[in-house]
Order: C-alpha cells, then structure tokens, then sequence
C-alpha cells in the first residue's frame, strides 16, 4: 500500500511541477526555437519500445544518450548497435562500447543520422549537385556509484552536422540515479548543456532537456514514469513497461509498451509504442514498432554482446 501511495505522489507531484513557473519557459510556443534534434536519439531499441519511459531503468551501453549515470548500472562488458529506419530516406547508426570495472564504469558511442542524397539548386533554380546530408555525435562517458544507492553519471559530446553548410559544437549530459530499494528507483537527468550549432552568421542553441523518472518493479514486469522538459516544447510524460520470462538460465523474452504524451495534431494511434527482445547467452536483440500516426511508424533494431 505505501508503494502505491509513493507512486501517486510522484505522479502528482511531476504533473504540478510541469505546471509551475519555475517551468513556464518550456511551452509549445517555443517549438522549433532548437537546432540540433538529432541529439534526441538515442541507441538501443528497448527505449523506444517503452516510449522513452526508461530513464532509471535502462543500463549500460543502451543508457548513454538517456541517463549516463545507467552504465554503472551493468554488470558486464558491452558493444551495442543499433539501426533505425525513420521518415523516407532518413538512416539512423549507432555504436556503443560501455565498460564496468569494480564501482567505476566508462563508455564510448558514436551515432549517425543519414537523410539520403538531395539535389542542391542555385537561385535561378539550376542543378548544383547532389549532397548527402548527415549529423554525427561522438560521446565520452564516465559514470561512478557514490554510494550503495546513488550513482551518477557524466557525458562530454563532439557534435557534428554537414546540411551542406557545416557546424560542430561540444556539449554534456549529467545523470544520476538513486535505488529507493531493489524494487524502485528514481532518476534525474540533464541533457545537451553546451553552445549552440553555427552554420554560417545565425547560430541555433541545442536542445536542453530537464528529465525526472520513478521505476518499480513487480514481480517480473518493470513500470516507469518519466517527465520531461524540453527547451523547445511544452513539458511531457512518457508510460512504459516491460515484463520478463525467463525460458532457462541463459535465456530471457520480454514484452514492451507504453505511451508519450507531446506528440500533437498526428493523429491515430501517435505516442504508443510496442516492442520485444531477446537475451540468449550474452547476445541481446531488441526490437521497437512506434505508431507517429498520421506520420506512419518507425521500426528500430539493435544488437549487443555482453561479455
């Protein structure tokens, strides 16, 4: 029962706190004030199949765009890759290498989102050539358990964007995660804290993402809350769960899903996502299907070896 109540009031609480005026800067009146969007992505499949409710929950090498302080959180040695298939032509990779050694743990990643090959016109509407426009991020990360029950984490980003103009930035993320019991835990997590990208005279500033998460596990099935607060949107919340089976010793199933919420005028089925995975001695494949309503849906895969 009091596991309960701790859940409403951390629900409650997150929905005044969206509210208040210490947050009132973050408003859909400021959508598309913030470039750099691709740094929202994130590797690993699992997050997205849990609509981006696994702040506290994800760890290692699929935490390192989410909540740096989640790679302190594995057990092993990690590489992880991940593929994504999103709007027509546009490519997302992503490779991830995180480590754990006694309470310390490092990792380094690297992803890319490719929009395909675009014919360049001049003014008088003549053919200039063809680009392939790009966006590459290269992340250093070093998390470290503070204590039994706190672990915090730190990342330092090398942004990188061809548009056919070219801009590079630096940035970092902070992330920290705090075990209420075995059972539950919350996360907080700041994201993207760094100048902006200057393609030419105008430069467009990143974007920064306050984000709160409360996790419970029952039984096999894992429940969490996020709520987030872009610098380029209203605040927003994400539901989602995972529940697992174990097959034997070395191999486990589960079953994802959930809901976010900031998605509007999609229409349909828009912020629901479903999703499985796989793990089978060492080896984890997961998988992810979001519905964008009116946008169609997005699939996502990603690999990893733990070892």
């Amino acid at each position: 029962m009091k596991k309960a109540i701790k859940s409403i009031i951390f629900l409650v609480s997150a929905l005044t706190l969206a509210e208040s005026p210490l947050f009132s800067a973050f408003s859909s009146s400021d959508a598309g004030t913030a470039g750099g969007q691709f740094l929202k992505f994130s590797p690993g499949a699992r997050n997205y199949a849990m609509a981006e409710a696994s702040l506290y929950s994800s760890q290692g090498a699929e935490s390192v765009n989410k909540n740096p302080a989640g790679i302190v959180s594995a057990e092993k040695t990690e590489i992880l890759f991940s593929y994504s298939s999103l709007l027509e032509g546009i490519n997302y990779n992503g490779l991830v290498f995180s480590k754990k050694s006694a309470e310390n743990a490092f990792a380094f990643y690297f992803q890319k989102i490719s929009y395909g090959e675009i014919t360049t016109r001049d003014i008088y509407g003549a053919d200039t050539g063809d680009i392939s426009p790009s966006d590459k991020v290269f992340a250093a990360l070093y998390a470290k358990e503070i204590s039994k029950n706190i672990k915090a984490g730190i990342s330092v980003k090398k942004i990188s964007s061809d548009l056919g103009k070219k801009a590079s930035s630096f940035a970092a993320d902070l992330g920290l995660k705090y075990d209420l019991n075995k059972n539950e835990g919350a996360a907080f997590a700041l994201s993207n804290i760094g100048g902006g990208l200057k393609y030419e005279a105008k430069s467009d500033p990143l974007p920064l993402l306050f984000s709160f998460g409360y996790s419970r596990k029952i039984y096999r099935t894992i429940l969490e809350t996020d709520l987030y607060f872009p610098s380029d949107n209203s605040p927003w919340l994400a539901f989602g769960g995972e529940y697992e089976k174990e097959i034997s010793k070395n191999t486990k199933t589960y079953l994802r899903g959930g809901y976010r919420g900031g998605i509007r005028k999609a229409g349909g089925t828009a912020g629901m996502s479903i999703g499985l995975g796989l793990d089978y001695y060492g080896y984890s494949f997961s998988y992810s299907h979001t519905f964008a309503g009116d946008l169609s849906s997005f699939d996502r895969f990603s690999f990893s070896v733990k070892f």
